[in-house]
């Protein structure tokens, strides 16, 4: 069925890269190899059974808090909430 050596070739690459990583205004999650999106692109922010998905026009990428530490989990969760606010002063002004 599956190779223990995939299983550990998939831990490796996730202690050697966060699970997810800010830099430059994009948010890019290394799970499964990764996804990066724009955050100045984001329209859409969804929390929901405790994982936030973001949308842009052309992607979408979905993070879980649950495999978060602690502090990092209150760092993003601000973030998450900048990025609410800010998507919701826009559509005030139109």
């Amino acid at each position: 069925m599956y190779k223990p050596t995939l299983f550990i070739g998939l831990y490796i690459y996730q202690k050697k890269y966060q699970y997810i990583e800010l830099k430059n205004n994009q948010l890019k999650s290394y799970y499964h190899f990764g996804k990066t999106i724009n955050l100045a692109e984001v329209n859409r922010v969804k929390l929901f059974a405790g994982e936030y998905t973001m949308f842009t026009n052309a992607k979408k990428l979905t993070v879980a808090l649950d495999g978060m530490e602690f502090e990092s989990k209150v760092k993003f969760k601000s973030l998450m909430d900048e990025i609410q606010e800010s998507l919701i002063l826009e559509q005030t002004k139109v």
